[in-house]
């Protein structure tokens, strides 16, 4: 139910101004699609090019918002699929079954990689100041630590005996 002072939103979508103002962006987007710049699509359909940049803008946010949704549709139909399958074998795999309990394991992945459960995680490392460690800095740093280590393990030479 709306709030109090706010209509419904079907109702807003419906109106034919938001009609009229939903074609003009499909034809903004037509038009950006076939090449023109946003003055060209401007003039043609009477704006600015800034209004029509905004056009555009907004018919793909639509566009986004709706395969957005698509995809979770999707997305939750595969995974309530998956765990139809898995109900249906796990009485078999907890018995023993090696082929139920390898069906079970590929379905497991399967929604491990749906859900991301498996996904790579991103590790940086940064130097003393909290900064990404640029390779130069790097070089110059593991150079000056492999010449002290050098120096520490060289004995003293006694420079009144020659060299061998």
């Amino acid at each position: 139910m709306p709030r109090k002072g706010q209509r419904n939103r079907r109702a807003q979508v419906t109106e034919p101004r938001n009609i009229q103002a939903r074609e003009r962006e499909a034809e903004a987007l037509e038009l950006r699609k076939a090449g023109a710049t946003y003055r060209q699509i401007g003039a043609r359909l009477g704006i600015s090019a800034q209004a029509a940049h905004k056009r555009v803008t907004e018919a793909l946010r639509g566009i986004a918002e709706t395969t957005g949704e698509k995809a979770e549709e999707v997305r939750s139909l595969e995974m309530h699929r998956l765990d139809t399958m898995l109900l249906g074998l796990w009485s078999k795999a907890r018995t023993g079954d090696v082929a139920a309990i390898d069906r079970v394991v590929k379905i497991m992945q399967r929604r491990a990689d749906m859900l991301g459960i498996d996904a790579a995680s991103k590790h940086e490392v940064t130097g003393k100041d909290g900064r990404s460690i640029r390779i130069e800095d790097a070089r110059t740093e593991l150079a000056g630590t492999l010449a002290r280590l050098t120096a520490a393990i060289t004995p003293a030479r006694d420079p009144g005996k020659p060299q061998q």
